[in-house]
């Protein structure tokens, strides 16, 4: 069950509290982190302790607060590169939204969501510059976030240096970031919105665009990393006779595969790489909560959170 500190006044004191201390021990890890022996790895560099200490801490005060993230479907600072695709047809959400993407409480259904384009927009069918030998050779990264399904938006503040990474080394022409819906507040959109907000995606380039699903190589961190091998698993499943064809392939960085053992932050602490993990414990805690979701009466989670599309 969400603390008290995520309700008012307490958050807003926790916060001030949380500033307060960190305003205090953060320039003593900045001195201390000086000594190599004395970072979380001494093999790792001035910088990247003191990065990774600011992002742990971050973390962890995000998650006791569970700060919202809320989503906005205006472009924004992405301009012309931002996209909104519609709500799936209710023909097509009944022909091709089926199994673990169908709800069965009843509450998730597909909806629509914008994303983001690298390095520019793709051209659309009726564009002066769209041809169809254009879509036979540019192969389109769908890259999905992480987050631990409660923050993120696929948009350039985010994830600009790893997209970069992608069009320098992966050989790649262009990649879109879908700004899939969060289980965390505002929007409370647990397990399976994420799944079918990437599904829609995936369609939106095989179909909408017309991109042949061999020129689409899927790809994620952590969360996005899970929720791609759940579209992975899905094609794999479902794909034949929905007539979905897989992608050429799946590039995968350090997918969360194991969300089921974040439920118990002690047993999560326990792995012997904790220590150099940049996310902590109580933050993979929040975020599998509001992913498996929470009956109200009960407080028991509403799917099981070893469900193999949730735990692959």
């Amino acid at each position: 069950m969400p603390s008290l500190l995520t309700h008012h006044p307490l958050k807003a004191l926790y916060a001030l509290f949380a500033t307060a201390l960190e305003a205090f021990r953060l320039p003593l890890y900045i001195v201390l982190y000086l000594l190599p022996s004395a970072r979380p790895h001494p093999k790792w560099t001035y910088k990247q302790a003191v990065l990774i200490k600011l992002l742990k801490t971050f973390l962890h005060h995000a998650a006791r607060i569970e700060i919202r993230m809320p989503l906005s479907l205006k472009p924004g600072r992405e301009g012309e590169r931002f996209v909104v695709m519609r709500a799936p047809e209710k023909e097509v959400l009944e022909k091709l939204y089926v199994g673990p993407l169908k709800d069965p409480h009843g509450e998730i259904v597909p909806g629509e969501l914008g994303g983001t384009w690298y390095p520019s927009a793709y051209p659309s069918s009726s564009s002066k510059n769209a041809s169809s030998e254009g879509k036979d050779t540019e192969d389109v990264v769908l890259y999905v976030h992480g987050g631990a399904f409660v923050l993120g938006t696929g948009r350039i503040y985010e994830c600009g240096f790893i997209v970069s990474a992608l069009l320098r080394h992966a050989g790649v022409h262009r990649v879109f970031c879908p700004q899939y819906r969060l289980a965390g507040r505002p929007l409370n959109a647990r397990f399976p919105a994420a799944l079918q907000d990437v599904l829609t995606s995936y369609l939106y380039l095989t179909r909408e665009l017309g991109i042949p699903a061999k020129r689409v190589i899927v790809s994620g961190d952590s969360a996005g990393g899970n929720v791609a091998i759940g579209l992975l698993r899905y094609l794999a499943e479902y794909g034949a006779e929905l007539d979905l064809e897989s992608p050429a392939a799946a590039l995968l960085w350090s997918p969360w595969v194991d969300p089921a053992a974040a439920v118990d932050p002690a047993r999560f602490k326990q792995n012997p790489n904790y220590p150099t993990d940049f996310v902590p414990a109580v933050f993979l805690a929040w975020g599998i909560r509001c992913f498996s979701g929470r009956d109200e009466a009960t407080g028991k989670p509403k799917l099981d959170p070893s469900n193999k599309y949730i735990t692959p």
